[in-house]
């Protein structure tokens, strides 16, 4: 199913993990189509059954609120910043999405106010967090003439697994024995049920 917004991209990654869809957003300050878009899209892959079994959304939201910028920069909690950020707080909630970015990490250094701010953000579904190892700014790969920093996350996608519990092979029954051992011991039988059936 095509995106249908030049800000939005996506790859699906598929494996014993299952499948990841990864968006990568860019949503303006001046309005929130771009979101509005990555919501439309969402709900009708899993309208269409199509659902993936875990998400990974990341880029730039130009969203601020106290739960991911440093609360030093209270001049950003106005009361339309604040408002704008509940939408992104609704759609995180409405998919059980996490932040994988530990809040109060600076992702941009803000050329007026001179300050590091919160921007960007990296959210992936509850499940998925996890297996991220590492999620961090890294300031010093910053490239020149750049203001957002780099977020590098790893994740370890492996699956986990468990040694099978044994059990009884019914396929293999000598069935003419096990009949046998019934009639010997008619004491071990639970005892017998009604079955009747609904026409």
């Amino acid at each position: 199913m095509p995106l249908k917004n030049s800000n939005l991209t996506a790859i699906e990654l598929r494996g014993n993990f299952g499948r990841i869809l990864i968006f990568n957003v860019y949503n303006s300050w001046r309005h929130m189509r771009t979101l509005e878009v990555l919501e439309k899209h969402i709900d009708d892959i899993i309208m269409a059954g199509n659902a993936p079994d875990s998400m990974i959304w990341m880029g730039d939201f130009n969203f601020h609120d106290p739960m991911w910028d440093d609360t030093s920069n209270h001049h950003l909690f106005t009361g339309p910043n604040l408002q704008r950020s509940v939408t992104l707080i609704n759609l995180l909630a409405k998919h059980d999405m996490r932040m994988a970015l530990a809040g109060g990490i600076a992702t941009l250094d803000a050329s007026n106010p001179k300050n590091c701010i919160r921007p960007d953000n990296v959210l992936c579904s509850t499940d998925l967090l996890n297996t991220f190892i590492y999620c961090d700014v890294e300031e010093e790969l910053q490239p020149v003439s750049a203001d957002h920093f780099p977020i590098i996350s790893t994740l370890d996608l492996t699956p986990i697994h468990t040694d099978p519990k044994p059990c009884r092979n019914y396929r293999a029954t000598d069935w003419e024995e096990f009949r046998e051992a019934l009639e010997q011991h008619p004491d071990t039988l639970p005892p017998s049920t009604e079955i009747t059936s609904v026409e």
